[in-house]
């Protein structure tokens, strides 16, 4: 049976004090997927910190019965597309997987970008 989401003033409570101990961590898929993608750790920092909550990519996992919770953020001084990150908050916060939003890009010129400054 799927649990209630949690509310986005909640879940940004949990993330920040979370954040601001040092109590979180990286999942092995997360840090290959931030090599891959040249997103580094302030950038998924900061994606969690001044980010929106995107909803749309929020995703129910059925193997571990919570849900993962993504947030987005785009600051052109950091880089030209927006950031995605996505994390489970259930026990810990732990960071699930990161990347860049490739819906905006498209949408902005047709093509992928994801040149990190």
């Amino acid at each position: 049976m799927r649990k209630p989401k949690r509310s986005n003033q909640e879940l940004e409570k949990l993330v920040s004090n979370v954040i601001d101990v040092g109590s979180y961590r990286y999942s092995r898929h997360a840090l290959q997927r931030q090599d891959e993608r040249r997103i580094n750790h302030h950038q998924i920092i900061q994606t969690l910190l001044r980010g929106e909550r995107y909803e749309e990519q929020d995703r129910w996992q059925r193997k571990f019965s919570c849900w993962n919770y993504a947030y987005r953020f785009h600051d052109k001084e950091f880089c030209e597309s927006p950031i995605i990150v996505i994390v489970n908050v259930e026990t810990k916060v732990i960071i699930i997987t990161v990347m860049w939003d490739i819906k905006y890009n498209k949408k902005k010129n047709g093509k992928k970008n994801t040149k990190a400054i």
